[in-house]
């Protein structure tokens, strides 16, 4: 049950949320949520606040209160859906020492980076490209197997090689340490797939 600020009723509750929601909606649209998704996070979000909470008038207007909470609360749906900032490195031991390319060999960091990777691609509804077509059944499989290697690619390829990975894919040149660097993340991503399915 909300609990209504002295003075007010419910529809002007009601109003004020839509207010809130309205207004902040349109900065959070980010990956697969549109901007009624938004609202109706908001929505709860404002309702939340107002069922666990009583708002004192003398403290404040329920706008600015709303608009506060509601903001907060869709900073951290965006910042949960879509990345972590924070990495691991300043847990680790070896965090002083830890720049550039030694990273790359942290297992920590790695699973960090892939995980960031996911969820900004699946947040960005993207699919990486790949040639497509089955006229038998050989084809069929060939495509299937070729689809789960695209689709491991897309889940474990480093954030920061995709946009190189889109370059080769689109047949664009790359500086020869570059597509070296590339070419052999591919290679251990693919090669896990083959062990895998070999077990």
């Amino acid at each position: 049950m909300l609990n209504i600020p002295d003075g007010m009723n419910e529809q002007d509750v009601w109003d004020t949320i839509e207010r809130v929601v309205n207004s902040l909606a349109p900065q959070f649209v980010f990956g697969c949520y549109d901007i009624e998704d938004i609202r109706q996070e908001g929505r709860l979000f404002a309702i939340q606040l107002l069922e666990d909470n009583a708002f004192d008038n003398e403290r404040g207007k329920l706008h600015s209160l709303l608009n506060t909470h509601v903001k907060n609360r869709l900073l951290n749906l965006r910042r949960d859906k879509y990345t972590r900032h924070q990495s691991p490195c300043g847990s680790c031991e070896h965090f002083e020492g830890c720049v550039g390319e030694l990273r790359h060999n942290c297992q920590k960091y790695q699973r960090w980076e892939r995980r960031n990777a996911s969820k900004r691609s699946i947040m960005q509804g993207e699919e990486l490209p790949y040639g497509g077509g089955c006229d038998d059944v050989v084809d069929m499989v060939e495509e299937v197997t070729r689809n789960e290697i695209v689709q491991k690619i897309d889940r474990e390829l480093p954030s920061s090689m995709r946009v190189d990975y889109r370059k080769l894919v689109e047949g664009d040149k790359l500086p020869p340490r570059r597509l070296k660097r590339l070419l052999a993340t591919l290679h251990e991503i693919t090669q896990e797939y083959h062990g895998e399915q070999s077990e």
